[in-house]
């Protein structure tokens, strides 16, 4: 028998997929589905680091449940509660979503910091980066989601593409801040 590595392509309006079960090889059959004039593989879900930077833990929780909802859209997800250099190099090419407090007057999280300073000293540029941001804090604060906008901006200037926009949650209006970060993650995942 001789296999064809290249696509098989489906010119369909009505198209139904159904398992195939082969036991002696597998068939993996991409189907590109063309949607407003832009391409999509159905079976192209992201990977995605998630990086978390948390003082009491809020973030962090909030961080699972977005995981939660992300998996459910059958994204690759991880989560790094101490992420480090490396970690995020794994990611440079794929998705990352930063999700963090903000502590004193727009100041990173200290389990963080390490890692924002690798990236601003080690990294000139991160072109192919795609990320996602959702930045918690208080809005009495002149430095609301500080934390958030000074990650932003650092890897604007490094050339990252940022998806959709920068979620910012007041904790004092919200203090279940991950019902809101759900939301907005159904939607950032269906950008990817």
């Amino acid at each position: 028998m001789v296999f064809n590595s290249g696509p098989i392509v489906i010119t369909s309006t009505n198209l139904h997929v159904k398992k195939l079960s082969l036991p002696t090889f597998q068939v993996r059959i991409s189907v590109v589905l063309h949607t407003g004039g832009k391409k999509r593989e159905s079976n192209s879900m992201a990977q995605i680091g998630i990086f978390v930077g948390t003082v009491y833990g809020n973030a962090l929780l909030t961080a699972k449940e977005v995981e939660l909802v992300l998996a459910a859209q059958e994204h690759q997800v991880a989560l790094f509660k101490n992420g480090i250099f490396e970690q995020w190099q794994t990611y440079s090419k794929e998705v990352i979503l930063l999700i963090t407090s903000t502590t004193g007057h727009g100041e990173i999280p200290s389990n963080i910091i390490p890692l924002f300073q690798q990236l601003k000293n080690k990294l000139n540029q991160q072109p192919a980066l795609r990320y996602g941001i959702i930045a918690l804090g208080d809005r009495s604060y002149d430095t609301f989601c500080g934390a958030g906008h000074r990650f932003d901006a650092m890897l604007q200037d490094q050339g990252a593409n940022r998806i959709g926009e920068l979620l910012k949650i007041d904790t004092l209006e919200h203090p279940n801040s991950e019902t809101i970060a759900c939301s907005w993650a159904k939607q950032w995942g269906a950008l990817l």
